[in-house]
């Protein structure tokens, strides 16, 4: 399955919610313990309405794990005022809440940028990934600050084989990850 364009609000699949702010999504996640943000959009308002509409109480938030620090994903966090925030610095594997997440380093579009693993088969990837006709390609090279790190940062979690979602903030997400990944692995080889 393919999705385009950013999420509508709403479920997205099981435990997982998106909350469009504008052009940009956010994603929710229920874990065991509580609610786990990905991004945390550009108006807290808006995204506060939305958590409401969803039924989704804000101080279940315990961590945003947060792909780079750009306006339109980070102006948000005021709508999570005890929430804990995991950057790219936070390398490694944690457990937010009762859900293991893999933090990994993918700068390019910023030097701070990251990717986030999810229970081993979701990731989440900020603007370094937007999908064209269902493909994996950079974010435009107007908006990166090192296109040719950022390429390498897609080879990269192009070699991961665990990935079975990938979502985006600006193009939604796909289920269809060998097809998506399929250019960046023929490089490799």
């Amino acid at each position: 399955m393919i999705w385009p364009a950013p999420h509508r609000t709403g479920p997205v699949m099981d435990g997982l919610w998106a909350v469009r702010d504008g052009f940009v999504n956010l994603y929710v996640l229920e874990a065991p313990d509580g609610l786990v943000c990905v991004d945390a959009g550009w108006r807290p308002g808006r995204v506060l309405r939305a958590f409401e509409a969803l039924g989704l109480a804000r101080a279940a938030v315990s961590s945003v794990l947060l792909t780079h620090r750009h306006w339109d994903h980070a102006r948000g966090l005021t709508a999570f005022p005890a929430a804990g925030v995991v950057t790219a610095s936070a390398r490694g594997s944690l457990s937010l809440a009762g859900l293991q997440v893999e933090v990994l380093p993918c700068p390019g579009h910023t030097a701070d940028g990251a990717a986030f693993l999810v229970a081993g088969r979701h990731l989440f990837t900020g603007d370094s990934i937007w999908l064209r006709d269902g493909v994996v390609r950079p974010s435009p090279r107007c908006l990166n600050r090192d296109t040719p790190r950022l390429k390498a940062s897609l080879r990269d979690l192009a070699e991961r084989g665990e990935i079975a979602v990938l979502h985006t903030a600006h193009t939604g997400s796909t289920t269809e990850v060998v097809r998506a990944f399929a250019p960046w692995r023929a490089e490799l080889s």
